[in-house]
């Protein structure tokens, strides 16, 4: 008599085959074969930017994991940041938190968590896409092929190593896709709410490629209904958070997909480079459904942004969508058009899949594509390895008390938020770029840019209720040298290595 254990197994087994998942796994283990170089690390390294700790996605999404495992424990550290008046309103300056909100439930981040969070995001979408193809009519070895491309992918690749886990999720998008063409209004409606609270871009790139591929309009509009409803709280939310934030452009341009990277060309970095065949061998879907072909085309076209350049350089001028940016005022706030890419990938890989079913001899094309994937992986940006936990910069150089503190050099690409991990303290730094209009304020960017300070700049922190200023600097310039002179001159020698104490001066009473 066998087992229970052997005929629980035997059961599993009879439902995978019926199952047939094997062309969802495919492209799953081909894109873990190119990832293989990191896979050693998944629990003592960090899959992200080469340096973590000094990168602004990085930071923010670090610190907003912290915070919200601190949060559900009953600590706000949203009023922690910009002491004393606490942070502005969070949807002001990460209005896509869903993500990391939920993640604070399993306790803080460390490096197997946040390397599996967005390994697990990558792989849904990579089987999303092969359900959405597999909807659109292709068959299966079609769809895993065409996944395969999307796998291979250099800006798939690098968003995995890039320091940017919210970025990656694009399944709810692709599965609401699914939805909507299987004539299924309520999921397609509550999946695209999903998709557009955890990236509102996302959401609105969804919308347009969901417009292209309808077929029934009263199937879409029962949809934008149930979307509609579910979404409606999360866009009070935002718009009560940003009002009389005017909308403005990027300081240093958008970030956009250039037209080099659409055909997977070596001049431009491998996060702005899609796998070189893909977009040509789209246009296979000319001879079986363009819609699919139609749909993909306009996520690139969004992704490409409103000022088209070649490689990064100089723009062709501006493109129709700067004059929807220039009608919708909201839409100058799409600062990073490139993201879009994630999304419009699957869409144009559905297409190339349906184009591989309407060749005659399209499966020994499709064996020829899953080789060279597999054979020649795009680049890919190693891990930063830690002998066990990441280590936050400057870590061991504790600060006595428990007082809100100056983190002079933490500013410029949020480090202070990464450090105040660890030493729990209220920060005059904000979760912005910049501090305050407050003069004090004003005076602490002046001295970080090279300018000296008033002499009752100090004085008036520590009326604020500041006890330390920390003068750390992780950034390669060496700038930290010279505020580190002006500190002292004003402070003294430092109490403890980097620790500037504000305690030894006179507080007026009120």
């Amino acid at each position: 008599m066998e087992s229970r254990t052997s005929l629980c197994l035997n059961r599993v087994m009879d439902r995978l085959r019926r199952i047939d998942v094997w062309h969802y796994a495919f492209p799953i283990a081909m894109f873990l074969l190119l990832i293989q170089p990191i896979l050693p690390t998944l629990s003592t390294g960090l899959w992200g930017p080469a340096d973590p700790f000094i990168n602004a996605d990085f930071n923010g999404g670090w610190w907003l994991w912290w915070a919200s495992s601190e949060f559900w424990s009953g600590t706000d550290w949203t009023q922690q940041v910009a002491y004393p008046t606490g942070a502005v309103s969070l949807a002001r300056v990460i209005p896509n938190p869903t993500d990391m909100f939920l993640l604070g439930m399993t306790g803080p981040p460390t490096a197997l968590k946040w390397n599996l969070a967005q390994l697990f995001h990558v792989l849904c979408t990579l089987a999303a896409g092969v359900a959405l193809a597999r909807a659109a009519g292709a068959s299966r070895w079609a769809s895993a092929t065409a996944m395969c491309l999307v796998a291979g992918s250099p800006v798939m690749l690098h968003e995995v190593a890039g320091g940017r886990p919210s970025n990656l999720i694009v399944w709810p998008g692709l599965l609401s896709l699914v939805f909507l063409v299987k004539n299924k209004p309520r999921a397609s409606g509550l999946m695209a709410a999903l998709q557009a609270v955890l990236y509102l871009w996302h959401g609105v790139a969804l919308i347009l490629i969901g417009w292209v591929l309808v077929r029934d309009w009263s199937v879409a509009k029962k949809a934008i209904l149930w979307g509609g409803a579910a979404i409606f709280p999360y866009l009070v939310w935002l718009f009560w958070g940003n009002a009389g934030m005017p909308s403005q452009a990027p300081p240093d341009g958008y970030t956009a997909l250039p037209l080099a990277g659409i055909f997977g060309m070596d001049g431009v970095p491998e996060r702005f480079r899609l796998h070189a065949l893909l977009f040509p061998l789209a246009f296979l879907a000319i001879k079986a459904d363009r819609r699919w072909l139609y749909a993909g085309l306009l996520g690139v076209f969004v992704a490409v942004g409103p000022w088209p350049t070649w490689d990064l350089g100089s723009s062709f001028g501006a493109s129709p969508l700067a004059w929807l940016y220039w009608l919708v005022e909201p839409m100058e706030r799409m600062h990073h058009p490139v993201r879009v890419t994630l999304i419009g990938l699957p869409v144009l890989a559905v297409a190339l899949a349906l184009g591989l079913d309407a060749l005659p001899k399209g499966r020994f094309l499709a064996l020829a594509l899953v080789c060279w994937v597999g054979l020649k992986p795009g680049d890919m940006q190693r891990a930063t390895t830690y002998d066990q936990e990441p280590v936050v910069p400057f870590a061991t150089a504790k600060v006595p008390g428990d007082g809100p503190v100056v983190d002079l050099l933490g500013m410029h690409h949020r480090t202070a938020l990464s450090y105040q991990t660890i030493h729990r303290r209220s920060i005059a730094e904000p979760l912005l770029f910049r501090r305050g209009n407050e003069p004090v304020h004003r005076n602490l960017t002046a001295l970080v840019d090279g300018e000296v300070v008033p002499s009752d700049t100090w004085l008036i922190l520590r009326q604020m209720g500041f006890e330390y200023v920390l003068v750390f600097d992780r950034q390669p310039s060496g700038r930290g040298e010279a505020v580190r002179i002006q500190v002292e001159a004003a402070l003294g020698r430092p109490e403890r290595p980097g620790v500037y104490s504000l305690l030894g001066l006179a507080v007026v009473p009120d």
